[in-house]
């Protein structure tokens, strides 16, 4: 194969050959090997502006191969000699990976400009450049030449330009963190937040190196860059995204981008669309665009699960079951009431009552739609009794989809996926604040967390944090308990 320009790596999450990672999403296991959507944005851009690219889903590699990491980066460098590698250091659990997968590549290939970028890597990018890099043209005494924090969407073509073309002063790329020499300290740029509401990117698909193995039919698509939401263990939340990733409102996709995206993934066949954001945070004029745009589509034979951020009405439910009836399409929904405690639940805006919550489900139900609903355990100033509370509602859930004649096979999810939050995520105000919320945590900055993470050999040595209530091997336990009643509860119900 010819000489990349640019290879974007999804880096493994388990790097020591343990299983230290609960599945983050059903079925992408514990190395979570879903791609962030932005680099297939990044992707596009470099493309279109005539660079060679390419993306690998090494975690997926590792997983499938059963070969070593080390291995997977030595045949990775010897097939592709790309000039630059951009490692996706997104989410918390893959930050061992990320900088294991640097450090590999330096030692293959020393001459390789090594970018990270992502919610992660934008929040410890400091920490990063400090500890793992040194100046670009001494690339191969460092593990990591640049981050670039923020939306890359755009800045990645302005990086490249500059380290390739030599067409862009590399001091003037936008949120760029680099060292400038050994002795000079450090450049961090302005980040500059991109418009991708009409022109966003995401079904690139052509750029994989291979097709996926995992999910081969799933496809996301983001309906929102950042939230209006303010649930304070998601680095994702309102004040988190502006603090991390410098965007201080969200971003709204087009309601006709979004319709055209679907179609885009339905040509590649992938015809199991998850739709990532509540639709009805766009307002109810780009509710009521959106179904005109989806009435007139021509879109047939798809598979679409949209979320739900606070209980559903009835005429909401009639807009996707009409659509869906008219066009031979089928359907399923999440919900994320995080908690059976009407307090724990109010600390992230959702005060409704467990009767609210029942009710939902039973409209849900009503119009012949599979729900998973997420409680999560983890959350501030949960104890025990809020876990009985809440396993209590589950039970009441898994009735409601019992008696609607659904199962774990009628739904790609759980019916109730009971998750536990291994570490809340970096730059959320859980994160930043802990103590404020009863929380300790248990490693300190970036280095401690992959020090944590490249250590553990089972999750519960991957819990990252302790509380008031919970000591980290009662939060362990705890959810193991949590896994056992829910089970029981599935063969209960037959589900």
């Amino acid at each position: 194969m010819e000489k990349l320009d640019m290879l974007f790596v999804h880096p493994p999450a388990n790097i020591n050959g343990s299983s230290h990672t609960l599945d983050a999403d059903t079925n992408f296991t514990e190395q979570y090997v879903s791609i962030p959507a932005g680099v297939f944005s990044m992707a596009d851009n470099l493309d279109k502006a005539g660079y060679s690219v390419r993306i690998l889903n090494l975690g997926e590699r590792v997983y499938l191969s059963n070969n070593s990491l080390e291995n997977e980066v030595c045949k990775m460098m010897t097939e592709f000699k790309p000039t630059a590698v951009g490692i996706d250091c997104h989410w918390m659990i893959h930050s061992a990976g990320a900088i294991e997968t640097a450090r590999l590549i330096r030692k293959y290939a020393p001459d390789v400009y090594i970018i990270l970028g992502g919610i992660t890597a934008s929040y410890f990018a400091d920490e990063i450049i400090r500890r793992y890099g040194s100046p670009y043209e001494l690339s191969r005494h460092s593990s990591v030449n640049f981050v670039l924090r923020g939306e890359c969407d755009e800045s990645i073509v302005q990086l490249l330009d500059a380290i390739i073309k030599k067409s862009h002063d590399i001091e003037g790329v936008a949120g760029l963190t680099m060292r400038i020499s050994r002795d000079s300290g450090f450049i961090e740029n302005p980040v500059s937040v991109p418009d991708v509401s009409a022109k966003l990117e995401i079904t690139r698909y052509d750029l994989l190196v291979e097709q996926p193995t995992i999910n081969p039919a799933r496809a996301i698509i983001t309906m929102f860059r950042g939230c209006k939401g303010g649930c304070c263990y998601c680095a994702g939340a309102k004040e988190s995204f502006a603090d991390a990733m410098q965007r201080d409102n969200p971003c709204i996709i087009d309601h006709d981008r979004v319709v055209n995206l679907i179609k885009k993934n339905l040509a590649q066949g992938r015809n199991k669309i998850y739709l990532y954001g509540d639709i009805r945070h766009g307002g109810e004029y780009y509710v009521k665009r959106f179904f005109q745009e989806l009435m007139f589509s021509g879109i047939a034979n798809a598979h679409i699960v949209f979320e739900f951020f606070s209980p559903a009405t009835e005429e909401y439910l009639k807009k996707w079951r009409g659509w869906a009836d008219k066009n031979s399409c089928t359907l399923e929904a999440t919900y994320s009431p995080e908690s059976g405690n009407r307090r724990i639940r109010s600390q992230f805006a959702k005060g409704y009552s467990n009767k609210t919550i029942l009710d939902h489900c039973i409209l849900v139900a009503s119009f012949r739609i599979p729900q998973s609903t997420y409680f999560m355990f983890g959350l501030p100033n949960q104890d025990l009794a809020e876990v009985k509370e809440t396993l209590k509602l589950a039970e009441e859930i898994i009735r409601i989809h019992a008696s609607a004649g659904f199962n774990r096979k009628s739904i790609g999810h759980d019916v109730v996926a009971y998750t536990f939050m291994q570490i809340p995520d970096a730059g959320s105000n859980l994160f930043k604040y802990p103590e404020k919320y009863g929380f300790q945590l248990n490693f300190d900055g970036f280095r401690g967390l992959v020090k944590m993470l490249s250590s553990a050999r089972n999750w519960t040595e991957a819990i990252g944090y302790h509380t008031d209530n919970f000591t980290t091997e009662q939060l362990g336990e705890t959810y193991k308990m949590i896994k056992s009643r829910m089970s029981a509860l599935y063969e209960k119900y037959g589900l």
